[in-house]
């Protein structure tokens, strides 16, 4: 359903319409296209944007077809024309099929109609059907809308869409199409054959049943009576922090951002809609120099200002169907650009940011004059390092220009985990049409896609998420996005003190006690680490680099040491997300997180195995450094599977249990096992191979299954669902060497 990067997958390629006015001219002969004339419209990659252009061709002169249905609006077109174009492609309409002459009845009948309202003025036809409460945009032209006044008049007001619920439906002779969007942003793509005109199909007969015709003129609420109805906000968004100008001036003057006492002239609108394979945005800036002579001429003055401010917002109103001063983002309305939450704008937790990013002080660099030990210093340089964040965060085709690191905030993220539970429930309940499981999968992919910005290549194809797999790797993007977040919180805390150093500024803002280990405690980590190298996991070593012993005051008084079965378990996280970890402790899922993208439900996940965890850390050979944490989780009495489950939270709970054993195949040596804490923590850190527990509880394990489990776990995973259940124990810094 999406734009797989050839001509072949570009959809809805041709287009037949009738030209609007002699101006456009032939892309293949290069002569003029007269006004009235059946053009054919072809869409092409674009070479200037990421989406498409359309080239209008002389019919004669289009790409070949397969037939008429290959054409988007050919049963739009006057009676003779279709006959035409099919005589042109030596497939002619047999009249003396009932369908055929039943189809051409229509066709005369509405374009009789048409004819006749197509002099009325485009205003008065816009109130004629949103006074039927019909789904229009600014885009329709007028022959469109006289169109679907005939199509109305002719055969009746149609039901909303079953799949957008707009009421968009348009009939166009033998077939129903939707001319509306799905989820306020994907262009719907629902057709329905009524009656087969042309040889080839061009809907789902499936869908037959689903729509029925209704009399013309019979108004629910009038869309014009509404808009009167409507009144804005008594106060206007408030305006927050400073804004900078980002946009080459071209000039050497500085520019800054123009600014009121209520607003950032300052606005960035995306659209996406996978539909097409579009992903592209617009930025608007308004920008003055920072020179009295100009402040007082544009500033005081204003008709300089008063004019960019005009157009300003008529541009705004076009891309994003919605008034600049009462737009509250991140919002996006029918047919239009997607507003996007912007730093100083109505976010008071992304402010004092230049939409370019950053903001406040940075806490990597070097660690000279650091009180810190070294080890530590060169920790926190790192996990505090803005251009670390940005590259991991691009890696993961997050779009830093449509939403800079310092604009990250808590709704977004929240809106970001709400869209991905929608695509898990569709992954679980998939439509019986396979069709429309694409195109809702799609849709809903292009309005995860509209809430947390990405980039792609002009090359690669946006992918649609279809699986579980991808649906988890976008769910490790969200929380990533939430770590950034609180790091960026604690950046901005930092505050313009000069006295002390960033680092050290940094480290009493973790609220996280950090020391290097003994040596001994050095050891047993590299040796754990060692021993329990999965065999899958061959691709690199682990090289432990710095140990750092860790206290949090936080987790002291709660923590649920009285539970059994502590044991030293790792955790694996990118670098972006410690400093959240440190500062916040390891959190479980939010509620608007799906729960379907979890293994065992929503949980703090860990392993015995070092290279599972680090395996989740997304270190490359390019940048090898990855973070592993060791925690003394209490486990207490545990709830075993032998496969995924993605209710296992609450499974676990009703079994009353306290955490949750994934049973793998392959586990550290119990032989091997040592302990710390005189005794009270165990540390599985026996040499990998086959596990004992599996083998010797395998038949229980699967009766409790149901009798036919298979072992699909390689490894063993560990989860809690209670955050009392962890404390951190050590911060491990490893170089992953790769092979080759």
């Amino acid at each position: 359903m999406s734009y797989g990067g050839d001509d072949s997958s570009i959809p809805d390629k041709l287009r037949l319409d009738y030209a609007p006015t002699s101006r456009a001219s032939c892309k293949g002969c290069g002569r003029g296209i007269g006004q009235g004339e059946v053009r054919c419209g072809v869409k092409v990659r674009s070479q200037w944007h990421d989406g498409f252009d359309m080239h209008f061709h002389h019919v004669a002169c289009a790409p070949k077809a397969s037939g008429p249905g290959a054409f988007k609006g050919v049963q739009r077109l006057r009676w003779a024309d279709q006959a035409a174009l099919a005589d042109a492609l030596k497939m002619p309409l047999d009249e003396s099929k009932p369908a055929v002459k039943k189809a051409k009845r229509l066709n005369e009948l509405v374009w009789g109609v048409v004819d006749k309202v197509a002099s009325v003025p485009k205003k008065q036809l816009r109130e004629a059907l949103e006074e039927n409460d019909r789904f229009i945009t600014d885009k329709m032209s007028p022959a469109e809308l006289a169109y679907m006044i005939g199509d109305s008049l002719v055969s009746g007001l149609l039901p909303p869409c079953p799949f957008c619920e707009c009421n968009a439906l348009v009939g166009e002779g033998g077939m129903i199409r939707c001319a509306g969007f799905a989820a306020g942003t994907t262009s719907c793509r629902f057709s329905l054959v009524l009656d087969s005109v042309f040889d080839e199909p061009l809907g789902s007969e499936e869908m037959r049943g689903r729509t029925k015709r209704a009399g013309v003129f019979e108004p629910t609420q009038p869309l014009a009576r509404a808009l009167k109805d409507w009144s804005p906000p008594k106060d206007a968004p408030p305006f927050h922090g400073d804004l900078h100008g980002d946009i080459d001036s071209g000039d050497d003057e500085e520019l800054d951002g123009s600014c009121d006492a209520k607003y950032a002239w300052h606005s960035v609108l995306n659209a996406v809609d996978l539909a097409d394979g579009t992903n592209k945005y617009y930025k608007m800036q308004l920008l003055q120099t920072g020179s009295s002579r100009r402040q007082e001429q544009v500033g005081a003055r204003l008709p300089q200002l008063g004019r960019a401010k005009k157009e300003f917002r008529e541009q705004f109103k076009k891309l994003a169907k919605c008034d600049f001063e009462w737009c509250e983002p991140p919002v996006q309305h029918p047919s239009g650009y997607a507003v996007t939450l912007l730093p100083g704008q109505l976010s008071d937790e992304a402010t004092g940011e230049a939409a370019a990013g950053g903001g406040g002080k940075s806490a990597s660099g070097s660690a000279m004059g650091s009180s810190l030990p070294p080890p530590v210093a060169r920790f926190v340089s790192l996990i505090g390092d803005k251009k670390m964040m940005a590259a991991q965060l691009q890696e993961m085709h997050v779009d830093l220009e449509k939403m800079p690191l310092g604009s990250i905030s808590t709704a977004q993220i929240k809106r970001g985990y709400e869209a991905l539970t929608r695509v898990a429930t569709q992954l679980q309940t998939p439509a019986a049409d396979g069709d429309e499981q694409k195109h809702r999968l799609l849709t809903l992919t292009t309005h995860f896609y509209t809430t947390i910005p990405h980039k792609f290549g002009l090359d690669e194809v946006p992918p649609v998420i279809d699986s579980l797999p991808m649906l988890k790797d976008k769910l490790d993007m969200v929380e990533a996005l939430l770590q950034v977040q609180e790091s960026q919180k604690l950046s901005k805390s930092l505050g313009p003190a000069a006295e002390q150093h960033p680092l050290d500024a940094m480290y009493a803002q973790l609220q996280c006690g950090l020391a290097p280990a003994s040596e001994a405690e050095h050891e047993m980590v590299r040796r754990y680490a060692a021993n329990t190298h999965g065999s899958t996991h061959d691709t690199y070593k682990i090289n432990v680099k710095d140990v750092l012993a860790v206290s949090r005051a936080a987790e002291q008084p709660g923590f649920k040491a009285s539970l059994a079965n502590r044991q030293l378990l790792w955790h694996g996280s990118r670098l972006t997300n410690w400093a959240g970890i440190l500062s916040q402790g390891l959190r479980i899922a939010p509620p608007e997180a799906p729960v379907t993208g979890y293994m065992f439900g929503k949980g703090v996940y860990f392993a015995d195995m070092s290279s599972k965890s680090a395996n989740y850390c997304g270190a490359t050979s390019a940048n090898p450094t990855a973070v592993l944490l060791l925690c003394d989780v209490a486990l207490g009495s545990q709830y075993e599977r032998l496969n995924a489950e993605y209710e296992a939270a609450e499974s676990c709970k009703k079994a009353g249990k306290a955490s949750t054993w994934g049973v793998g195949k392959f586990a550290p040596a119990d032989g091997g096992a040592s302990s710390i804490e005189g005794g009270a923590i165990r540390v599985p850190m026996g040499e990998a191979g086959d596990s004992e527990y599996m083998k010797a509880n395998f038949a229980r394990l699967q009766k409790a299954e149901g009798g036919k489990a298979r072992a699909a776990l390689l490894y063993n995973e560990y989860i809690v669902y209670d955050v009392s259940q962890i404390q951190m124990k050590y911060v491990v810094v490893c170089e992953l060497e790769f092979d080759g």
